[in-house]
């Protein structure tokens, strides 16, 4: 799975997580809708600055992005 593959899963997860609708991310975030659309559906023209963007209206740290992805990869490298 490719690392914006990841991001979109975690952005779905937290979005979700928060009971958020997107279009309460996209007034949070200042990210489109269309664009936050494609995040969300593993599109791999995830960009920096709309990464940084997410994180920033979503009150997250790219830490925490990251120990969701090392979570991610210790699960599938665990499997048989």
């Amino acid at each position: 799975m490719k690392l914006a593959e990841h991001f979109s899963d975690f952005m779905v997860l937290t979005r979700k997580g928060r009971g958020l609708a997107q279009v309460e991310v996209v007034k949070a975030t200042g990210i489109t809708r269309s664009t936050l659309s494609v995040m969300e559906c593993k599109a791999d023209q995830i960009t920096l600055t709309n990464v940084e963007k997410y994180l920033k209206g979503m009150n997250l740290q790219l830490e925490d992005f990251t120990a969701y992805w090392r979570r991610q990869h210790e699960e599938f490298s665990q499997i048989p």
